[in-house]
């Protein structure tokens, strides 16, 4: 099953960097610029673009811009839609200490 929500990041506001053991998740942006770290990359989406991120990567938006962004996110499975956050050691074993 899926789940959907409507996340709206003011400017300068990032999510928590986090992953999810079994959850795809769709970002869709639906306005303005934005920024994704996925493990250790570095995207830059714009309006209407679209990012699928697999169970177990690193996952970490953020505004960057001087306005707000929505972003639609679709989660599967829907019962996984908490988010379990990285402790610090395995951002440090994942390469991602102060990122």
């Amino acid at each position: 099953s899926l789940g959907a929500r409507l996340w709206r990041l003011a400017p300068g506001q990032a999510s928590t960097r986090h992953r999810h053991i079994e959850q795809e998740e769709l970002y869709v942006l639906l306005e303005g610029s934005g920024r994704v770290r996925v493990d250790g990359g570095l995207l830059t989406l714009e309006p209407l673009d679209s990012l699928l991120v697999e169970p177990r990567a690193l996952r970490h938006l953020f505004n960057a811009t001087d306005d707000a962004q929505p972003w639609l996110v679709v989660a599967a499975p829907r019962q996984g839609l908490r988010a379990h956050r990285a402790s610090p050691s395995a951002r440090a074993k994942d390469g991602q200490e102060g990122a």
